[in-house]
């Protein structure tokens, strides 16, 4: 699968940041980077990074699943090219798939946060965390 990659502001980053705004059908605010992962030159699937703070950075994905290459093009990305020691990502309680996904990619739940998501039907946020470390231990693993 080929890619297209960007820091806002770049016409990939803003082609990537479309295609992830209509799909999940609310625009995204934040200062961030984008990887568009393309089929057929057609995005198929995204990952948004934000709130980038040195050692951590946010992470979103959209996609129909996340393939081992897509995700070692997100472990290059922030551990190599951006030097992150961490990446953090918060899925709501319900996204149960993501739930049962994160902990087979090495991430780990570091903490709940309360009523983080909505409105009327508040949702709690996991926080989950995959270490420098731990990305490259499972890079390690899945090229045997």
């Amino acid at each position: 699968m080929d890619v297209i990659m960007g820091a806002e502001g770049t016409l990939n980053a803003r082609i990537v940041k479309t295609w992830f705004e209509d799909q999940i059908g609310e625009p995204f605010e934040n200062k961030f980077s984008a990887i568009g992962f393309l089929k057929d030159d057609k995005i198929q699937a995204a990952a948004i990074f934000n709130n980038y703070t040195g050692n951590n950075i946010d992470f979103h994905y959209y996609g129909p699943r996340i393939t081992r290459g897509n995700y070692r093009e997100i472990i290059d990305y922030v551990f190599n090219f951006l030097k992150c020691n961490r990446l953090t990502t918060i899925p709501h309680r319900e996204h149960k798939k993501t739930l049962i996904i994160l902990p087979r990619m090495g991430f780990m739940q570091e903490a709940i946060l309360k009523y983080y998501y909505g409105v009327d039907d508040s949702k709690d946020g996991l926080v989950y965390v995959l270490t420098k470390d731990r990305a490259l231990d499972w890079l390690k693993t899945k090229d045997k």
